[in-house]
């Protein structure tokens, strides 16, 4: 089964939203703002009349990686540098959850235990 966040993004993805070179563009190729929520960069779009915010990284990854992605939910999305914000991409990469960890710069996992 499919996330609802997943399943938004291909749905983004199929009404012509992009990501590129770390900017949210819409269909008819006008940049989108982007908004913080919690620590991942979001945009909004409209799906059955509601405003339902995508988060960047998620989008980038179902542009890279489709269905390899979408349908595999012990999968997630990495940041490999570590910066949550920085979402080109060559910077997102799938992985498992130890991956993710892993990403964080040994520096400053040693400081967040």
């Amino acid at each position: 089964m499919v996330s609802k966040n997943k399943a938004a993004t291909k749905i983004a993805f199929d009404k012509g939203y992009r990501l590129v070179n770390g900017e949210a563009i819409s269909p008819s190729g006008k940049k989108l703002k982007l908004f913080y929520s919690g620590k991942y960069l979001q945009f909004g779009i409209y799906l059955e009349g509601k405003k339902k915010a995508i988060s960047c990284h998620y989008l980038v990854a179902y542009q890279k990686f489709k269905d390899d992605w979408l349908l595999n939910d012990k999968i997630l999305v990495r940041h490999l540098n570590g910066e949550h914000y920085d979402n080109f991409d060559e910077n997102i990469e799938l992985g498992t959850s130890q991956d993710n960890a892993l990403d964080i710069p040994k520096e400053q996992r040693i400081v967040n235990t």
